[in-house]
């Protein structure tokens, strides 16, 4: 046992290594963006979201506001992020919304469905059901998942995959 040892403490120490390097991946890969802010951000006349819930995986979270600043999302660590410069969820457009694949955040995200309800809350108290319509998973680099839309819709992603190398994209519509 004791010329096992030292393959141990190495393999334990290049285990440690590994996770620290995909954990700082996962909190500094680029997200590339280009969007107008929207009118009703820019106006702010209109309720603002201020939580979600994914009932169907236990997900209850606040949603805070946010930009992406050189291709990147500001550091959100306990939240959901929306991005100012998408539309206001329930309104024409995309709204955009992303957080980490933590447990504590997004982590069960994959375990969504076709079908299962989103629940959106809003400074003004009233909250909208919208209908999860489609999960995939996207490349990191297509960005097509952030652009504007003809449509009323929600996009929640969340990082994927080794060196999170994809999304996971959650398109949610209103519930008719």
């Amino acid at each position: 046992m004791a010329n096992k040892a030292p393959l141990l403490f190495i393999f334990s120490g290049l285990l440690l290594l590994g996770s620290g390097v995909l954990f700082t991946l996962q909190r500094v890969v680029p997200i590339p963006v280009t969007a107008a802010v929207s009118p009703e951000a820019a106006a702010s006349k209109f309720a603002f979201p201020v939580s979600m819930a994914l009932p169907a995986i236990n997900i209850n979270l606040p949603i805070i506001p946010n930009h992406i600043r050189n291709g990147k999302w500001d550091e959100i660590p306990n939240g959901i992020s929306f991005l100012l410069q998408s539309s206001v969820p329930g309104r024409p457009g995309n709204s955009v919304f992303y957080g980490h694949n933590w447990p504590n955040l997004l982590g069960r995200l994959k375990d969504s469905k076709a079908n299962d309800p989103l629940i959106v809350r809003y400074t003004d108290g009233s909250e909208k059901e919208f209908v999860i319509r489609q999960v995939n998973k996207v490349l990191a680099n297509d960005i097509r998942i952030l652009e504007n839309t003809a449509d009323t819709r929600i996009t929640l992603y969340t990082c994927i995959g080794l060196f999170d190398s994809h999304r996971l994209v959650v398109i949610a519509v209103p519930k008719i």
